[in-house]
């Protein structure tokens, strides 16, 4: 096993630390051993370990305060965490509410401890490799699902053109991203120059977009050149087009068609030379039908349709777009370590994402700032993110439903495998207990207590106190 890594064992059995020291450095690993948490502090200055594997309880002192005491130093390196007992709700609480990298069972099973530490080497890779940026700020990532790949092909060939481009999607999925790809795309030597048609009063999108003369009402002390005259050369970009009103609608219809426009007060202007491209979340057949939206522009505008799918609709796209927007974030908040670890990134790929891109990068940045610009664990991911224990296991220790079959973790317990073959029957039966309990062999009666028994088991770790408040330091296992 080639590894860089250090390994810091706090254990205040001497035979299990030894056992463990010995272990560990058989795979090419530096090891230091410490006692108690006191002595592994000043150890952890001294050693610069690189991974601490801990023993939960000390005398009186226990793992989360020692984190605690961890991270109110700087010292940012993960925990592992060792406990007598084989309780979910304290692994849950350790890796989603108290900062731990993991926990294991004691004494150790050494097919996990191997299984940890290959991932561990898995995030130090990510985290020294330079990952380019999945696109820069005016760069849309397309990913590699089928239906972005024909979008990708499609923008690539009109580019260079004048055919305007309507681009509809929900609201977060990058349309005005993807608008400034097509503009950088084109080579176009004019600016880009953007509006949001619903975030004008209606009294001011005309003048906005066409521009006044001095004098044409009070207030107007000099000319100004609209928003499509300033576009001439470059693009023009129509954000959120069905709000825009119905009497703008006419006259940017008539510009469109000539190429010329006309400033309140003022005359028409010579011929110009922009790109439209338009950008809405709503079905603009349905706003035609009910009268909000003029049909001839609809045509106008709709010469090129690009339809960009939600994120859950490409999830296999989120870890190659996540680092593209961690690599943002590094440059925009000088952290040059930021990355998302291997646990983090399964329940990224797991969300439904409601809110798209725009979430994902929320998520990340929130994420960025919790983990003072290191690796992103699930303890720095929202509360939605965890909802039930089971979302925490990795995938080489988790049950997955593939290919019609589950696999199951060895050595596991025939609780935990229980749950396992439960929730993934569910999900299989749409939520169906019925089907479920005939499926399991198990009646619907013992099927509700089980769900009941999960859910209570999320909802007290959902409740722990947070990770600044005092903990009993004896008693926890």
């Amino acid at each position: 096993m080639q590894s860089a890594i250090r390994v810091l064992i706090i254990d205040h059995d001497a035979t299990d630390r030894r056992s463990a020291a010995e272990t560990i450095s058989q795979w090419g690993c530096e090891t230091a051993q410490s006692t108690g948490f006191d002595e592994g502090l000043t150890r952890c200055r001294q050693f610069q370990p690189t991974l601490i594997l801990c023993e939960f309880c000390i005398a009186d002192a226990n793992g989360f305060s020692f984190i605690r005491r961890l991270r109110s130093r700087g010292l940012r390196m993960p925990v592992v965490l060792q406990s007598n007992e084989s309780r979910m709700d304290l692994a849950f609480e350790a890796v989603h509410q108290r900062g731990a990298y993991w926990m294991l069972r004691k004494p150790l099973v050494l097919l996990e401890l191997r299984r940890l530490f290959e991932q561990l080497q898995d995030d130090q890779r990510e985290a020294a490799r330079v990952v380019p940026p999945a696109g820069s700020k005016q760069e849309y990532h397309f990913g590699s699902g089928d239906e972005l790949l024909r979008v990708q092909q499609i923008i690539e060939r009109i580019a260079t053109t004048r055919a305007a481009v309507l681009i509809h999607g929900e609201s977060g999925t990058g349309k005005d991203v993807l608008a400034r790809t097509i503009h950088r795309l084109s080579h176009r030597s004019g600016r880009f120059v953007a509006i949001n048609s619903a975030g004008l009063p209606e009294g001011l999108i005309e003048s906005e977009l066409f521009g006044f003369r001095r004098g044409t009402f009070t207030g107007a002390t000099e000319d100004h050149a609209g928003l499509v005259q300033q576009a001439d050369g470059g693009t023009l970009f129509l954000d959120e087009i069905g709000e825009m009103p119905l009497a703008a609608q006419a006259k940017l219809l008539r510009v469109l068609e000539d190429s010329r426009v006309q400033p309140l007060g003022g005359e028409l202007s010579g011929e110009l030379d922009f790109r439209v491209i338009s950008a809405t979340n709503r079905d603009l057949g349905d706003a035609i039908r009910s009268g909000g939206f003029r049909n001839d522009l609809f045509h106008r505008l709709n010469v090129i349709p690009v339809h960009l799918p939600p994120l859950r609709a490409r999830r296999d796209d989120i870890p190659a777009l996540a680092a593209g927007l961690c690599q943002l974030l590094r440059e925009e908040y000088g952290h040059p370590e930021f990355h998302v670890g291997q646990i983090a990134m399964e329940m990224l790929q797991r969300h439904a994402w409601p809110g798209n891109v725009r979430e994902l990068r929320n998520v990340l940045e929130r994420a960025l700032i919790l983990s003072d610009g290191h690796i992103v664990l699930p303890c720095h991911l929202p509360p939605s993110f965890l909802s039930a224990p089971s979302s925490s296991i990795p995938a080489a220790m988790r049950s997955e439903v593939e290919a019609g079959r589950i696999t199951l973790p060895f050595p596991t317990s025939i609780e935990s495998a229980e749950e396992s073959i439960i929730l993934a029957t569910l999900a299989m039966t749409q939520n169906d207990r019925r089907e479920t309990a005939r499926i399991t062999g198990l009646c619907v009666k013992t099927i509700h207590a089980r769900l009941k028994t999960y859910k209570n088991q999320a909802a007290k770790a959902a409740e722990l106190p947070p990770i600044e408040d005092a903990l009993p330091e004896a008693g926890l296992g």
